[in-house]
This record gives structure tokens, C-alpha cells and sequence, in this order.
């Protein structure tokens, strides 16, 4: 398979997932688009998103993504696009799966919409087997898990700035 495949055009397995939030562009894409090691990440997730350099968010940046089970599956991801306050692309590098995953913005007239998309495939069939058994529920689960925590904190943020104005 070619590095170069497009998972967005033609993937295997895909997940969508969005959450609308009474809150600014500007407010929700500070939260929204950097994933990782961040104060507002949920406690109870056990999807987690590691950067594994401190570089700023940009095309390059790479991030180790772990779901906590009792056999811990984790994989790398590594910042294909990244367009500020609009879109964050991660391809799938190495682990079980291969593929990519994104999350785009879209500014409406009452609030924003954040959009999470993921498409994969195992690398074989045992990893398949695997994942559709014991991790995709998981997986599914914390990005719910982490589209919620980003309203309410999203929410909460734009909220106390309209008090002080």
C-alpha cells in the first residue's frame, strides 16, 4: 500500500463524530484542534494523545495515541495538514492501524461545529479481529468523551469572557 493513499477517498472502516458549540470560532479552535497533553483533556477518558516533541501544533508534529484497556493499544499519528482555526489532519504512522484521522471547524452564525472524523484500516486480520472486538468501542466512546469536555470547557471559557466585558 502506498504511503501516499488518501483514507479520506477510500477507507475500510470510518467514524464521524461532531458536537455544536455556543461559542465563537476563535474561543473553540484554541481547545479544539490541539489534542494531547492539555489541561482541559477529561480525566475519565482512556483514549489519550501524547505529543511526543514540544513542538507548537503544525504539519510534522507527531502524537502517540493510547487506549488504556487492560492490554494497552497504541499507535502513532503524525500531522499531515493543519490549516489554523479551521483543520488538524493526523496520519496513522504505526501501530495496528493505518489510516487517518482529522478534525475540521466550521463557524456558523450561532456558535461552531467541530466535526471528527476518523478513517482506518487493521494492518491484518488478527489487528482487525482485535479492534473490532475490544478497542473500537473505546475508541468511539473517548472521542464523545473529548467532543463533550470541548463544549463545556468551550462553553464555560466564553461564558466568563462575556461576564467580564
Amino acid at each position: 500500500m502506498s504511503s501516499q493513499t488518501n483514507f479520506f477517498s477510500r477507507s475500510v472502516r470510518q467514524g464521524h463524530q461532531f458536537v455544536f458549540i455556543e461559542a465563537p470560532l476563535n474561543i473553540v479552535a484554541d481547545l479544539a484542534l490541539e489534542w494531547g497533553d492539555v489541561i482541559w483533556w477529561p480525566k475519565s477518558c482512556r483514549l489519550s494523545y501524547h505529543a511526543l516533541d514540544g513542538s507548537p501544533l503544525q504539519e510534522g508534529k507527531t502524537y502517540a495515541i493510547k487506549i488504556q484497556r487492560l492490554y494497552p493499544l497504541q499507535w502513532k499519528a503524525c500531522v499531515t495538514k493543519y490549516v489554523p482555526l479551521r483543520t488538524v489532519e493526523l496520519t496513522l504512522t504505526a501501530g495496528h492501524l493505518v489510516g487517518q484521522e482529522r478534525i475540521d471547524l466550521e463557524e456558523r452564525s450561532n456558535g461552531t461545529r467541530v466535526n471528527h472524523e476518523i478513517h482506518y484500516r487493521a494492518r491484518n486480520l488478527p489487528y482487525h479481529l482485535l479492534w473490532q472486538i475490544f478497542y473500537a468501542h473505546h475508541h468511539q466512546l473517548g472521542i464523545s468523551t473529548i467532543l463533550t469536555t470541548i463544549k463545556e470547557f468551550s462553553e464555560k471559557i466564553y461564558a466568563e469572557r462575556r461576564e467580564t466585558v
